[in-house]
């Protein structure tokens, strides 16, 4: 009897130890548990509200940053759509100015030209013919000259019939009238007439640079015979350039020339770059939209080219308003609230959820209306959401 109670009194002694060593592992887990997966500690404030307090630990783990609400300027926008132009007086179509065949043409597009620049040659025997017509017509009007001042005189005097001077006052008229037109001719087709007259007829003429800029596309070559209505080469320049935008019909009463347009040209760069607007066009289109233009001066190498697509903003207005990250947003059933630390400077975070009403949103800022929070408050602006839970 003796050895059976020694017996269990070993037993039980053995299984407390064991009972304990068994309590004293939970307990590190659940310590361990309350140091890392539980961010929250509800506690009451004097004036009765929740606040989250948070341990240097904690803050560490969901990656809290502490940011300051401020004051921004925020600006009313109308977004819209367009692309890149040239504008009307920096375009040009090259055409023959008289029939013929096409010579020294080496241009390529791409290639910069200037204004007052010999872009090809057009050669044609007509060309001979018109210089030989305005010879013969020059060195008839010096004699018509002579004889009509001539017959003036003398029917001045009553020696001569009024007839003969009437005929030498028409011949010389008539040929002065011939001269000066056969001048226009040489002078649109850019041939010299100093020249002319000391006997150096051009078998060709050449054709010029109307406006400085690129050449833009080439659709004859050489040897071709071309006449005057057919382009040869298309000359665009592209500084200043036109933003183009299409604007929703809601829009229209929002927008005036001389607001400031900023844009984005996507394919080419993420740069912001701004235009100004000059004018509004006035007709609706089917799709019950109108198309606005801006004024646009491109430095650099020339990235920017007509016809690329541009993302803008017109700025419509602008106002100061208090502001934070969007990040700092905390949305829920009963609206948007943000974490103010109420306590700042303290090594324990003592976080308070305050309700806030939103305005504008812009560039990755939120418009706090007035009410709620006051510039230089201490707000996560980083990581709020997985603590607010």
């Amino acid at each position: 009897m003796i050895t059976i109670l020694t017996g269990m009194k070993t037993l039980f002694k053995k299984q407390g130890v064991a009972l304990l060593m068994v309590l004293l592992v939970l307990a590190l887990i659940q310590g361990c548990h309350s140091r890392q997966g539980e961010v929250k500690t509800p506690e009451s404030s004097p004036a009765g509200e929740d606040l989250l307090q948070l341990t240097p630990e904690q803050v560490a783990a969901n990656g809290l940053v502490l940011g300051e609400s401020f004051m921004h300027t925020f600006s009313g926008v109308v977004e819209a759509t367009g692309q890149l132009e040239a504008l009307p007086r920096n375009r040009a179509a090259v055409n023959a100015i008289t029939g013929g065949v096409i010579r020294d043409l080496t241009l390529l597009p791409g290639d910069r030209v200037s204004r007052g620049q010999i872009l090809f040659r057009i050669e044609n025997q007509e060309l001979l013919q018109l210089q030989e017509d305005y010879l013969t017509a020059s060195a008839s009007l010096a004699f018509l000259k002579d004889d009509y001042e001539r017959q003036q005189l003398l029917a001045g005097e009553n020696v001569a019939a009024r007839k003969q001077f009437l005929k030498a006052e028409s011949d010389y008229l008539s040929t002065q009238a011939r001269v000066s037109a056969l001048e226009a001719r040489l002078n649109l087709l850019h041939i010299n007439r100093e020249a002319l007259q000391q006997g150096r007829i051009a078998a060709s003429v050449p054709v010029i640079a109307p406006i400085s800029g690129f050449i833009a596309s080439v659709s004859e070559e050489n040897g071709v015979f071309v006449s005057p209505e057919s382009p040869v080469l298309q000359i665009v320049e592209t500084s200043p350039l036109m933003v183009t935008l299409q604007l929703f019909e809601k829009d229209i009463p929002l927008v005036r020339p001389g607001q400031l347009v900023r844009f984005r040209v996507p394919e080419v760069s993420s740069d912001t770059l701004e235009a100004t607007l000059v004018t509004t066009g006035k007709v609706l289109s089917d799709l019950r939209t109108i198309t606005v233009y801006a004024l646009f001066t491109p430095s650099g190498n020339g990235d920017y080219l007509p016809g690329m697509f541009v993302r803008a903003y017109i700025i419509t207005g602008s106002h100061n308003a208090l502001a934070l990250p969007l990040e700092a947003l905390i949305s829920g059933d009963e609206g948007e609230f943000v974490l103010v630390n109420s306590d700042p400077g303290q090594e324990l975070w003592r976080l308070k959820k305050v309700r806030v009403a939103t305005g504008m949103k812009q560039d990755n800022l939120v418009e706090i209306l007035p009410g709620s929070l006051q510039p230089g408050d201490k707000v996560v602006v980083n990581g709020a959401f997985s603590v607010a839970q």
